[in-house]
């Protein structure tokens, strides 16, 4: 006895019509594909199966694309559990597709769920973990599957609001290199095959915290950073065009100012010994939240900048920062020298021409050096960096013309020049 089925759109099947059973294992697991009745492959009905073919979703035979397309959007609604089989398998599909300039890679990623879990709490203060099971597009990479120098798990410590892949994960994807297996009569060595971080990746996966864009009314312009956006829409409707926001960053950043410095001991002492190694202490978790956004600047300056608009239909010209960013901008929450939460606003990232041109080094941001100078992340956030030469030429003569000033101010703009020279290596 046969099954109904019906013919969709190529563009909208969830499963492909298919004149035999599909070679692909993970398509016949899931019933992706419906094998048609033997008589309607018979030569009779060949213009039916040319149009099915052409305009339906008649497969001659199923590709790694077509089922994982398939997949998404079957699941697309109500995302299934997956098993290690499964992610085997789905990872190896990958392997024959481009993914470049195409989200498959997240469609198939939100239509499954995967093991995870979360800090959790307790209400004597004790933090535990949860398992779950979760999308990996909600969910980011920890420790043990990103590399060392992905920032944003050791910034975010046990932060209970977020979710991450579970580490066991780790073990299922490492394959010894002189392992091979056939994937659709094609030999694929695991040496090119993706790894735990980029497969995981490629399903939604994270390493820095999301920003997601938000309707931000007029009402909710509130930050100080973006006053002039408050000023230009005055008593009238509007908002921020294209805002972004990072429930997730705000969520770190709250737990690290609510979090001590360094570890304190029993004997109320600050102690580097208290939590162990793999403990990061709240300065150095700070510096962790920079060097993540910092290192990836590229990716979320196009969302750092914004603009007022109101419902008549004009726009401000200038730009206001995203709420995001704003945040950060406006929250002491960047550690001095000697530690201590502060707006980065006013602190100075340290090299041979700040050293010199300021006397309060306590307002040096901890962690950040040299290498720093040319960090747009820090402009971004307000920090005093680098002046470039003509400003301090400018503030030279200007000094040099004020009676007032003293040998030692002068001199304190010719070794900000100084710093700016470079070193010789004889």
């Amino acid at each position: 006895c046969g099954q109904r089925t019906e013919a969709r759109c190529d563009d909208e099947a969830d499963s492909w019509l298919t004149g035999q059973p599909p070679s692909i294992d993970f398509a016949a697991r899931h019933q992706l594909t419906h094998v048609v009745h033997p008589l309607l492959l018979s030569t009779p009905y060949a213009p039916l199966v040319e149009w099915l073919s052409e305009s339906a979703n008649f497969k001659t035979e199923v590709a790694a694309q077509d089922v994982l397309e398939a997949f998404a959007r079957r699941f697309a609604e109500d995302p299934i559990a997956v098993d290690k089989q499964d992610l085997l398998d789905l990872r190896d599909l990958f392997e024959h597709v481009d993914t470049k300039n195409t989200d498959l890679g997240r469609e198939v990623g939100a239509a499954l769920l995967i093991d995870a879990f979360n800090y959790v709490a307790l209400e004597d203060g004790r933090i535990t973990t949860t398992k779950v099971l979760a999308s990996p597009t909600s969910l980011y990479l920890p420790a043990s599957i990103a590399d060392s120098q992905d920032a944003w798990s050791k910034a975010a410590g046990n932060t209970p609001e977020l979710l991450w892949a579970s580490a066991n994960y780790a073990e299922v994807f490492k394959i010894s290199r002189a392992d091979q297996r056939t994937t659709q009569s094609e030999v694929v060595t695991t040496s090119r095959k993706r790894g735990v971080k980029r497969f995981l990746s490629l399903l939604g996966a994270e390493i820095s915290p999301r920003l997601v864009e938000a309707n931000t009314d007029s009402a909710h312009i509130v930050l100080p950073s973006q006053f002039a956006a408050r000023r230009y829409l005055g008593r009238a409707r509007g908002g921020l065009r294209r805002d972004f926001v990072s429930p997730d960053l705000d969520a770190v950043i709250r737990n690290i100012r609510q979090s001590p410095p360094l570890p304190v001991s029993r004997k109320g002492r600050k102690s580097r010994t208290t939590l162990g190694a793999s403990a990061p202490s709240a300065v150095e978790r700070a510096i962790a939240v920079f060097r993540c956004i910092d290192s990836d600047w590229a990716s979320f300056e196009p969302y750092s900048r914004t603009f007022a608009y109101r419902e008549s239909g004009r726009s401000d010209s200038s730009p206001v920062p995203t709420t995001w960013l704003a945040r950060l901008i406006d929250n002491a929450w960047y550690p001095n020298y000697v530690g201590t939460p502060c707006k980065p606003t006013s602190l100075i990232v340290e090299t041979k021409v700040t050293l010199a041109m300021y006397d309060h080094h306590t307002d040096f941001a901890s962690g950040l050096t040299e290498a720093d100078a040319n960090s747009e992340f820090a402009r971004a956030l307000g920090m005093r960096v680098n002046p470039p030469v003509s400003q301090l030429v400018a503030a030279l003569e200007r000094a040099r013309q004020t009676s007032s000033s003293d040998d030692l101010s002068l001199m304190r703009f010719y070794k900000a020049l100084a710093g700016h020279c470079p070193q010789s290596t004889s």
